[in-house]
């Protein structure tokens, strides 16, 4: 397993896919900051959205696509080289090699959302000045919690290229799962919004929507889009839950289905 956990990574660092979802990951650290900068400027927002609290997090939903264009096309070339037959064919259990590509697609993942966030608090600390609303234990927490649901994701992509060959069909798959898991909590943020909703007749289906907001990978991170306004009830033991749940659900259920795939 160390054997391979090198190889894997060394063969990383020369892969260009790996440069390109850093490169956009200085970007969106660069852009978010001056973007929510100019847009308070010029909508004279208050002075609780000219703070770092609401800016830091905001983009994560954007870094999950790259997320997606990295997991599958990274270990997509796996298939289409032959590579992970080979691995196969020199001793190397399918459990180790879907484990040592779990491995590799969430520390790249997470590598290059540590560069998003160094990168947006260098920019943002001038522009946007320092943590306002949100005591340093809520920041940590919710940090953490971005980077939980960036693992979550990584892992639910792992399983869907470790079973699929093709790696454009296993690319289309994992950014439709971005969108609809998105647009669901799009969803479940404007019923929140509603004020019908928050009578005590909606109380089950309210208690509900915050929980599921809280507990999926996707709904997660557009809750950090709109944590300015105040949606979410952000309950750290429930995000990490969840997503420490689609990580072990995923990898299960891909083991099992790999270690019995025709790689031929």
């Amino acid at each position: 397993m160390k054997r391979l956990l090198r190889a894997d990574f060394a063969r990383l660092q020369g892969n260009a896919f790996l440069w390109i979802i850093f490169a956009l990951a200085v970007f969106m650290g660069i852009f978010s900051p001056i973007f929510g900068h100019r847009t308070c400027v010029i909508y004279m927002a208050p002075d609780s959205s000219y703070s770092m609290d609401y800016w830091l997090l905001k983009f994560t939903n954007v870094l999950a696509f790259s997320a997606a264009l990295f997991c599958s096309l990274y270990t997509g070339t796996d298939y289409s080289e032959g590579t992970l037959r080979n691995k196969i064919a020199v001793g190397h259990s399918r459990r180790s090699v879907y484990v040592s590509n779990l491995i590799v697609n969430v520390v790249a993942i997470s590598v290059a959302y540590s560069i998003h966030l160094l990168v947006a608090l260098c920019v943002g600390l001038p522009f946007l000045g320092t943590f306002r609303q949100l005591a340093g234990k809520e920041i940590l927490a919710l940090v953490i919690c971005a980077y939980a649901a960036m693992a979550a994701f990584a892992a639910v992509f792992t399983l869907i290229i470790m079973i699929n060959s093709n790696p454009t069909t296993a690319l289309g798959i994992n950014l439709c799962f971005v969108i609809v898991s998105l647009c669901f909590a799009i969803h479940q943020l404007n019923l929140l919004t509603d004020v019908m909703f928050w009578t005590d007749a909606m109380a089950t289906r309210r208690e509900m929507t915050l929980f599921l907001l809280d507990f999926l990978p996707g709904s997660q991170i557009m809750d950090f889009y709109a944590l300015k306004d105040g949606l979410g009830n952000f309950d750290p033991g429930v995000m990490l839950g969840g997503s420490v749940f689609f990580i072990a659900a995923s990898t299960a259920v891909g083991l099992k289905v790999f270690c019995r795939k025709d790689l031929n």
